[in-house]
């Protein structure tokens, strides 16, 4: 991983995991001492955040992290209602038991782990769709989405305090359904799922 590579990783995952919050004022000194890389792979880091639409720069002014509007909440959960049901049946015919079997046991217990756990399951799970759908243009835009829609989580989550044991079931009865093989079932579960999370994060733009 080049210099480059490693701002934009750190930087992103500052961003993604709301280190850095929605509306915050970045520093390029600041990233320097903290990241060790030099100020021209953090600017090419920081050019790149910002086709992702995670920064915004300003000429003489800053730069900062981007704000979560209702707009971006309608825009990301409307293309995932129907990206996600389509990806999951793509993904199904190569879904093993094998693979579903740690996700389930997670889920039964999910509610006595911490919340760092659950986003690093929730991200293993998609993922693992998007990985068995074997459709790389379909991979790329999920999980570029799935970057904004995990800010979009974690403040949710600080605002509705059920949504974590709500998103525990909601995968329990997707991987149910996937292990019943019925994916008509599995596709309808994703679906309630994604507008059950449009639901709550609209909170976070009132």
């Amino acid at each position: 991983m080049n210099a480059k590579e490693k701002a934009y990783e750190l930087i992103k995952q500052k961003i993604v995991n709301c280190e850095y919050m929605p509306g915050d004022v970045l520093s390029e000194n600041d990233i320097k001492s903290q990241i060790q890389v030099g100020r021209t792979p953090i600017r090419e880091a920081l050019n790149k955040l910002e086709n992702e639409r995670l920064v915004k720069i300003f000429p003489k002014r800053g730069i900062f992290v981007t704000n979560v509007t209702v707009k971006d909440v309608s825009n990301i959960y409307g293309i995932r209602a129907v990206l996600e049901p389509y990806a999951l049946e793509l993904a199904a015919p190569a879904i093993t038991q094998e693979m579903l079997a740690p996700y389930l046991a997670f889920y039964q217990r999910s509610s006595r782990l911490s919340e760092a756990a659950d986003s690093s399951m929730d991200k293993q799970f998609h993922y693992m769709i998007y990985d068995c759908a074997d459709n790389q243009y379909l991979n790329d835009i999920l999980k570029r989405i799935y970057d904004q829609n995990t800010r979009i989580r974690i403040l949710s989550t600080l605002k509705v305090n059920n949504r974590r044991r709500n998103t525990c079931l909601e995968h329990l009865r997707i991987i149910e359904a996937l292990q019943a093989g019925n994916i008509l079932k599995a596709k309808t579960q994703m679906k309630r799922h994604v507008m059950s999370g449009w639901k709550v994060a609209l909170t976070i733009t009132g």
